[in-house]
């Protein structure tokens, strides 16, 4: 007669999952970020590169906290759109993948706030076109399947 082993997993001693680098872990303490700071960010104004990696580098893509992330997205959408059109893909090209796909974030979060703060959409879907550029269809992909995000689903 054969013996059922399937039942018996006394055997096992490691939990495969605690192994896996890419396993979701929904109840991680998440670490709060502040968000970028206004202020500081009316102060990069014009000089384009600090104001986007200061925007990047103090992204709340981890936070819970829905406020601070549509504070940090409207603080970031009209950064976004002091850019002249012209300097964007010159700027754009400096950043690191990493930080393209933050931005593109903040990108298609703007997007929300083109009516009610009376942004420039031609600015956003120049940056958009830019990234994509650089980034093709997965930049896009890694964002729009990211866990993180800035808004709410």
């Amino acid at each position: 007669m054969s013996k059922n082993v399937l039942s018996d997993t006394s055997y096992r001693k490691l939990k495969v999952e605690d192994l896996d680098a890419n396993a979701f872990h929904g109840d991680e303490e998440v670490e709060e970020a502040e968000g970028p700071n206004e202020s500081r960010i009316k102060q990069l104004t014009g000089q384009h590169l600090e104001l986007l990696r200061e925007l990047i580098k103090t992204a709340p893509l981890k936070s819970n906290n829905q406020d601070l992330k549509d504070n940090a997205s409207r603080i970031a959408a009209n950064a976004l759109s002091s850019f002249k059109i012209d300097e964007v893909a010159s700027t754009i090209a400096k950043l690191s993948t990493e930080e393209l796909d933050i931005l593109l974030h903040y990108v298609f979060r703007s997007f929300d706030f083109v009516e009610q703060q009376k942004i420039s959409a031609n600015v956003l879907l120049t940056f958009h076109d830019e990234i994509f550029k650089i980034t093709g269809h997965g930049g896009i992909l890694r964002v729009l399947c990211s866990i993180n995000r800035l808004h709410a689903l």
